[in-house]
This record gives C-alpha cells, structure tokens and sequence, in this order.
C-alpha cells in the first residue's frame, strides 16, 4: 500500500551536502510505487522555459504539476531575474492550487529563499514541505 504523502521535503544545504543524492533516493522511493516521477533541475528547467520563446510555457508548467509528486533540485543555483521568479511563483502556485507533494533542494538559507523569491513562494513551500537541514560537510571534498 502506497501511504499517503501531504508533504514533501526542502533539503537544504551547502554545496556537496547530499541534497540531490538525497533527492533521487526519494525519488526513487516513489518510482517503487508506482508513480511517474521526473527531478528538473531548476537552472535547466529555466532554460527550457525560455528556449520556447514564451509559447509553451503554460504547457511546460501544466506538465510538470500534472504530477502528484514534483522534483526540483538546485532551486537558487540561477542568476536572477524578475523572469525566473515569476516562473518559480507560477510553478509552485499551480503545484499549491493542485495539492501536489513537492520535492526541492536549495542551497539558500530560508531569508536567502524569502529574499528571492518573495515572502508569498516561501510561505507555501514552507506549507508544502518538511525543512530538513543537511550536515555542513562537503562529501565531494574528503
């Protein structure tokens, strides 16, 4: 029997700290159940979103909360732009609207994460996820 998620996880961290390790682990939890999984890496994810000219943007979005369960790791690794956190508003709003369990990794403090994508995005990922902080080591680094 597959329980019944309602929240997912934040994992944040410095760089090298097993977030995304972490990340397909569950990831892969969830693929053993039975469910359709796919991470986007945020960066990559901005990038496609762009390529397409605009044009498919709602489609993109529409796809990727279609899923009861969303990945995005390296949240805060972009350059940013008013662009990228409108996408990122988009993206979690439509993910909060439709009750989905979200997945992300970030290496941002939680006032790193409210500063850039504003109060209102860190409000319901704080909602939709359990904060777990992750061991200040770099386990590339040894």
């Amino acid at each position: 029997k597959i329980p019944a998620l309602k929240r997912g996880l934040l994992l944040k961290g410095i760089t090298g700290s097993g977030k995304t390790h972490t990340l397909y682990a569950v990831r892969s939890v969830i693929k053993n159940w039975g469910k359709a999984t796919n991470v986007e890496n945020w960066v990559k994810l901005l990038f496609e979103l762009k390529k397409d000219n605009f044009s498919k943007v709602n489609a993109i979005i529409e796809n990727i909360t279609d899923s009861e369960f969303i990945f995005i790791d390296d949240i805060g690794a972009e350059k940013m732009s008013d662009w990228n956190a409108e996408m990122m508003y988009l993206i979690i709003n439509e993910a909060y609207n439709k009750e989905r369990v979200l997945f992300i990794t970030t290496n941002l403090t939680d006032e790193e994460f409210a500063t850039k994508y504003g109060d209102r995005i860190a409000s319901r990922v704080g909602e939709m996820t359990v904060a777990i902080e992750m061991p200040e080591k770099d386990w590339r680094i040894q």
